[in-house]
Parts: C-alpha cells; structure tokens; sequence
C-alpha cells in the first residue's frame, strides 16, 4: 500500500443498498422537483397579481392568485413530505374503502 494515497471508503455492493441509496436519491429529486413549482406558482402569481392591478381587462380572478400564492407557498415549504404525510393520512381511507368498512358503517 502506498501511504501517499489514501484510501476509499468501501461501500456495500448489495442490492439492498442499491435500493436504498436510489429511494434516497429519489426522494431528494423529487422533493427538488416540487419545490421548483412551487416556486413557479408564487412567481405566477405575482405576475397575476402585477396584471391584475395595472390593467382594466385581466381575465385572473382574485380567487386563482390566491390559491396559486397559497399552493406554491406550502409546496416550497412542504416539499415532497407534505405529500408524502398526505399519502400517509389517506391510508387507512382507503384501506377502509377497500374492505368495504366505510360503506358498511354508513348503512347501519
């Protein structure tokens, strides 16, 4: 061994950590991903909201400004984990609607 390089880490080359490492990477990208548009719905709707001001005949409603300011505003502040607790919450919705339960408790 040569002292005057030094050594690499060694990783595990198993297929667990390929999985896990690419769930990881995954996970940032696309957390990445939905801050960038909700960076795109905040500047919208400033653009909207200037439009809006300065001109008679703007065809955006108050409504769709502020609903893009408030998405875009939790979507940089959430990322993808905001979606991720959602799926999460829904869970047993679902579970609950696919055996049926939901339905049978409404009908009692």
């Amino acid at each position: 061994m040569n002292p005057l390089i030094p050594q690499l880490p060694r990783g595990n080359w198993d297929i667990f950590s390929l999985f896990t490492n690419a769930t990881n990477l995954g996970e940032k990208l696309a957390g990445a991903f939905v801050i960038l548009v909700g960076l795109v719905c905040i500047i919208c709707a400033v653009v909207f909201f200037a439009q809006k001001l300065l001109s008679e005949q703007s065809r955006r409603s108050w409504v769709v400004i502020i609903l893009l300011l408030v998405a875009g505003g939790a979507m940089m502040a959430g990322g993808i984990n905001l979606f991720v607790e959602m799926a999460k919450g829904s869970k047993t919705t679902i579970d609950q609607l696919g055996t049926g339960l939901i339905l049978f408790q409404m009908f009692r």
